[in-house]
C-alpha cells in the first residue's frame, strides 16, 4: 500500500515497481520523467530520513538515488513532477530549506543541490510549492501554495539562484487567485495556471 510505478499498453497494465517498506520511498505523487530511457521519479515520504526520496527506474529495477535530508539543510516531502534540463532534474520540496519553507532542488549525477530556500511569511517570499518548474527561455517559472503579501501565494521566476517574485496572490482583492497548486503552462508568451 505504498505506491506503485506502472506501464499501460493496449489494455495490459503491469507494475514495474512496488513501493516500501523504507529505506525505499513510499508514496510517490509526482509524474515520472523520461532521461535517455530511464524513468526517474520522487517519492514524498519513506526513504533513510523519511522526507522522501528521488528513484531511477530501469526496467523493472529501482534504485533509490537520493535521500532528502542527507544534507542539512535540505528539503522535504516532494510531490511536483521533476524537469529534465541541461543535463539535470529540477524541482520542488513543500517543505524544508533554509527558511523552513520549501526549496527548489537541482539533481544531476548523484549529487542534489538546493537552488533556492524559500523564505515564507518573512520579506513577502513565497511559502510551499507544491507544483512543479516550467522552463520558459532559460528561467525556471512556478508558484507556491503559501507566502506572499497575503500568505495566499505567489508566482515566482527563478534564474540561477536568483528568485523574483512576479506576484502575491489575492493582494488587491478577495476575487483574486489564491493558493494555487497546479504546474504553470507557457502558450504564446502567457503563463496560465489554476
Amino acid at each position: 500500500d505504498d505506491g506503485t510505478v506502472f506501464s499501460f499498453r493496449g489494455s495490459t497494465e503491469t507494475v514495474l515497481h512496488s513501493f516500501g517498506p523504507s529505506p525505499d520511498g513510499t508514496f510517490p505523487f509526482s509524474s515520472v520523467v523520461d532521461v535517455n530511457g530511464t524513468l526517474y521519479g520522487t517519492t514524498t515520504t519513506g526513504g533513510t530520513n523519511q522526507l522522501g526520496t528521488i528513484y531511477k527506474l530501469t526496467g523493472t529495477n529501482e534504485t533509490v538515488v537520493y535521500n532528502f535530508g542527507d544534507v542539512n539543510p535540505d528539503g522535504g516531502h516532494p510531490q511536483s513532477d521533476m524537469i529534465y534540463l541541461r543535463g539535470a532534474l529540477y524541482g520542488t520540496t513543500p517543505s524544508g530549506g533554509s527558511g523552513s519553507s520549501g526549496t527548489v532542488f537541482k539533481f544531476a549525477g548523484n549529487t542534489e543541490t538546493i537552488v533556492y530556500s524559500f523564505r515564507g511569511l518573512n520579506g513577502h517570499d513565497g511559502a510551499d510549492p507544491e507544483a512543479g518548474l516550467i522552463d520558459v527561455k532559460g528561467a525556471l517559472y512556478g508558484v507556491t501554495y503559501d507566502g506572499g503579501k497575503t500568505n495566499n501565494g505567489t508566482l515566482f521566476k527563478l534564474v540561477g539562484s536568483r528568485e523574483t517574485i512576479l506576484r502575491s496572490f489575492a493582494s488587491k482583492s478577495s476575487s483574486d487567485a489564491r493558493n494555487p497548486l497546479g504546474d504553470l503552462l507557457y502558450v504564446k508568451g502567457m503563463l496560465y495556471g489554476t
